[in-house]
């Protein structure tokens, strides 16, 4: 069977819910509803729809107002405001029901940077914007765009690269990581000669700090050319890349056309494609890849990605929307699709906050309780807490979840980590949500909205549990959140006589406690951690 065949038929709700934690962070109730009676092929046609933004750029916390793209100055010192920039990306991810946040963030994890050692705030916005105009566009385009950015030239120190003084730093980076690939020990994909030759070909790039000089393409600013401190001599490369010479520009113009021919020898080599196809895989998929998901996934992806001149979308497309994704391609019980990928903490975050409707402050209505949420809870306590500096990773490589093997997305759990998602679920259950923004879950509201028939415990346990677990339960774990945590030993006719009571009185004081406490442990449970 063709693994990458398409998928035929209706989702369903289990198979929908998988595309919809595994392709945008929108996870909602409604979504879920609708898209559990669309083919996989309607169902990507959607969350490619693009959706316009809620808001164009960050707001100043301390001025409610945009700065970056204004002659506004902003009010709050320059860590508020890098902070700001991801709380806006944040916001932005939670309320996008298509795939575009969560293609960004993909390429996030692959094109990495840190936005506190590039500094400046506006350089960042640039760095995601660049990312946003390419995420389902040209993969090739969007590195030849984002090696000109001031964040980049900033970060991997390209803008201190010069023909008297080389830096290789973001040549190597560029080969190694973002590219073509390291290799294993039957092939070698580059040379250190390589690097070098590359390094002169990226020599005289700087940041332009008044960011006055303008992509013409994008609209959006980039580094500037110093030509003077350009390496002008011809550039060899090694068998690697077919002995090809770049013939060295003497004015701006050629400089820049060493630039276009370095970028299009990497990608004419089809192993460029193959180490975006594996990236692509580990992030959306499972992290597992054997010498028979090389050859029958891996392969074929990369060969539709080199066909294409590197445009994502038919990749992704052809990927999200085939058997072997839905777990249908074969019956080999011990390589699922289907919940075989933990989740990142912003992953598990806003999965919660959307499924369960919870109210988000708006920061031109309350900037306090956004900054509270946003940059105080979210990213000073809980992300650093669950392993994730949002837009910080430790290292080039980026977050230990997508490239360090054997563990991968396991690496998002140890035990302090594990901790922080406890904590979350009580935070987000507390009666007064001052620390969180007043963000809190109304799970009696949730349920009585929400669910079929609220009165019947078991049918509050089975649809939340259908809808928020990967897999179907067996029995004794449907019981456990049935009778050990919703129950508490109780019958279900005390249940029931408690819901019909709270809607004769309006007072739910009863059935908060038991809704709460199903809360907190399914959103703590093993499989509520898994994608």
């Amino acid at each position: 069977m063709d693994e990458l065949s398409k998928f035929h038929g209706k989702l369903g709700r289990v198979k929908a819910a998988h595309l919809l934690r595994r392709a945008s962070f929108y996870f909602t109730k409604e979504q879920l509803n609708y898209f559990q009676n669309l083919t996989a092929d309607e169902a990507l046609n959607s969350l490619f729809t693009s959706q316009p933004l809620h808001k164009e750029q960050p707001i100043d916390p301390a001025s409610s107002k945009p700065w970056i793209n204004t002659n506004l100055q902003p009010k709050s010192r320059k860590s508020v405001l890098l902070l700001s920039v991801s709380a806006w990306w944040l916001d932005e991810a939670r309320r996008d029901k298509g795939l575009q946040h969560k293609m960004e963030f993909f390429l996030h994890t692959f094109l990495t940077i840190n936005s506190k050692e590039i500094g400046s705030s506006k350089n960042f916005f640039d760095y995601l914007h660049f990312i946003k105009q390419y995420a389902t566009g040209n993969f090739k385009d969007l590195i030849y765009k984002i090696s000109l950015s001031n964040a980049m030239l900033k970060y991997l120190d390209n803008g201190s690269n010069n023909k008297n003084n080389p830096n290789e730093n973001y040549a190597r980076e560029l080969l190694e990581l973002f590219t073509i690939g390291r290799g294993d020990q039957n092939t070698i994909n580059y040379t250190e000669q390589d690097i070098v030759s590359a390094a002169k070909v990226l020599t005289g790039y700087k940041t332009e700090k008044k960011r006055k000089n303008i992509d013409p393409e994008t609209g959006i600013p980039i580094g500037r050319l110093v030509l003077r401190k350009h390496d002008t001599t011809d550039k060899q490369f090694s068998s690697a890349f077919q002995n090809r010479i770049i013939k060295g520009g003497k004015k701006k113009q050629g400089a820049y056309r060493e630039l276009s021919e370095l970028i299009a020898m990497i990608f004419e080599q089809k192993e460029t494609a193959k180490h975006f196809c594996r990236r692509l895989y580990r992030f959306f998929v499972r992290t597992t890849i054997d010498q028979e998901t090389e050859t029958n996934i891996i392969q074929p992806l990369a060969d539709l990605l080199y066909a294409e001149g590197y445009n994502i979308q038919p990749v992704v497309k052809k990927l999200l929307g085939s058997q072997h994704f839905y777990d249908v391609a074969d019956q080999v019980v011990n390589d699922e699709v289907i919940g075989s990928l933990l989740s990142s903490p912003i992953e598990h975050l806003l999965r919660t906050v959307n499924y369960f409707e919870m109210t988000v402050p708006e920061i031109t209505i309350s900037p306090d309780n956004f900054k509270r949420l946003y940059l105080n809870f979210i990213q000073r306590n809980y992300l650093p807490n669950a392993g994730m500096i949002l837009h910080r990773p430790e290292t080039v490589a980026g977050y230990d979840a997508y490239f360090q093997s054997p563990e991968y997305t396991k690496n998002w759990f140890t035990s302090s980590t594990l901790l922080a998602r406890y904590k979350l679920s009580k935070d987000l259950s507390k009666k007064k949500g001052k620390k969180t923004g007043n963000v809190r879950v109304d799970m009696v509201s949730f349920v009585r909205k929400n669910i079929s028939n609220p009165k019947d415990a078991k049918t509050v346990v089975r649809e939340l549990t259908t809808d928020l677990l990967p897999l179907p339960i067996n029995e004794k774990r449907f019981n456990y959140f049935l009778n050990d945590i919703f129950l508490d030993g109780l019958s279900p006719k005390n249940w029931q006589f408690e819901w019909e009571n709270y809607l004769k009185t309006q007072d739910d004081s009863d059935v908060v406690i038991p809704l709460n406490k199903l809360f907190q442990t399914l959103i703590y449970s093993q499989e509520y951690q898994c994608n």
